[in-house]
């Protein structure tokens, strides 16, 4: 799974993740940063915007062994909850995301995703 946005980082990190990781089938996660459209749904397939500003670039950097590429949209406020959520539930065993040096927020939201999803993982497989 990898989680991206608009950034050129995510560009990067779905082009790695396509490239290094071996399975036929990845999964590109956006979590949009809002309130629910639907009470009890919160992930949907992307929408015109999404596949215009986001997806559509990926699909082009798909790296041919990839048989398969799934989009999902999170509408979330917290942004790291929602990802570990979605790879809790979809049963993920590798995210990738882009985190630029230069930004702080998106080192902070990596590291917080790495700690956090370590967490979730092993709440998961405990008894």
């Amino acid at each position: 799974m990898v989680a991206v946005d608009k950034d050129k980082n995510s560009i990067d990190a779905f082009r790695w993740a396509t490239e290094n990781i071996d399975n036929p089938i990845v999964i590109a996660v956006h979590v949009k940063d809002k309130e629910i459209p639907h009470p009890g749904k919160n992930v949907f397939p992307p929408d015109d915007d999404d596949l215009e500003l986001i997806f559509k670039q990926l699909r082009e950097e798909c790296h041919p062994k990839v048989e398969k590429m799934k989009e999902a949209v999170i509408y979330d406020s917290d942004v790291v909850k929602a990802i570990i959520e979605y790879a809790a539930r979809n049963r993920v065993h590798t995210l990738v995301l882009g985190a630029p040096t230069s930004s702080n927020k998106k080192n902070t939201l990596a590291k917080s995703l790495s700690l956090q999803f370590t967490k979730a993982s092993s709440k998961l497989s405990s008894p």
